[in-house]
């Protein structure tokens, strides 16, 4: 059988299964909606690999940049962005489909291929260059967050200093104070969450974003360093702020969240 033959024949019988299940369990049905990735492979979203795909629609609005006394802001148009860092299991999809490489971190090639270790799977992929982090955005239809989004994303109109509010919390955040060493799952400390319910923008791992500047108030797409946002579980808790920025072109203990667009 060749590949077209094959493809329409997997399509039409995914088709009439979500058609049958839609008579009998309406509900099932709307959360069995398949996923095309660019591979052309079919995966049902809720699965292992995907349980971290949460997203929240961030609506427009200013994003406030820069420290005190030398604030900046710049408008932000609706977007959605995952509720947490992008897992071990989510990004190995990826890999396996040919599209991102491994991780220079924690995973080892293994006989079957590049694996994490047991019990990793839901903690955040780490150790990505901004161009693995792009890759795998785009992989799954999104992209990276601009700064800007990021920070709206995380702070909204405010000036606090992290997501729960103004004081540090080591009960709240993964960071050096915390004592953990290394990552945790993507959904541990609920209580550290923002207003918008958004995992980890203070420590864990730090976070990619788009585009280059030199500054936080220069929003030029110029020659400078890739940037990334948050801290990680190795900062302290001053470096782990939601004003935090981190400059370079292979920064360790960085991982991402992606975003997409929505309608204004």
């Amino acid at each position: 059988m060749f590949k077209g033959q094959v493809w329409r024949s997997l399509f039409g019988r995914s088709v009439r299964a979500l058609r049958a299940m839609a008579r009998t369990r309406p509900l099932r049905a709307l959360l069995g909606l398949l996923l095309v990735t660019t591979t052309g492979i079919l995966a049902v979203m809720g699965g292992q690999a995907y349980r971290n795909r949460d997203w929240r629609a961030i609506s427009g609005g200013q994003a406030l940049l820069g420290e005190a006394g030398d604030w900046c802001s710049q408008p932000v148009a609706p977007f959605e962005i995952q509720v947490t860092e992008v897992s071990n299991a989510a990004y190995l999809e990826c890999v396996r489909a040919g599209e991102c490489p491994p991780p220079q971190s924690i995973w080892e090639a293994g006989p079957t291929g590049w694996v994490y270790p047991d019990g990793m799977a839901q903690h955040p992929v780490f150790g990505l260059s901004w161009e693995a982090a792009d890759a795998y955005c785009r992989f799954i239809g999104a992209r990276l967050p601009t700064e800007a989004e990021w920070v709206r994303a995380a702070r909204g109109g405010s000036r606090q200093d992290y997501p729960w509010g103004d004081t540090f919390d080591a009960e709240k955040a993964n960071t050096f104070e915390s004592n953990i060493g290394g990552t945790v799952a993507v959904k541990t400390y609920p209580d550290g969450r923002n207003a918008m319910g958004l995992y980890h923008l203070s420590g864990n791992v730090r976070e990619w974003v788009a585009g280059q500047a030199i500054a936080p108030c220069d929003f030029t797409q110029g020659e400078g360093a890739h940037i990334a946002r948050g801290g990680s579980f190795l900062d302290r808790a001053d470096h782990a702020t939601l004003w935090s920025r981190f400059q370079g072109d292979d920064l360790p203990y960085t991982g991402m969240r992606c975003a997409r667009d929505l309608p204004p």
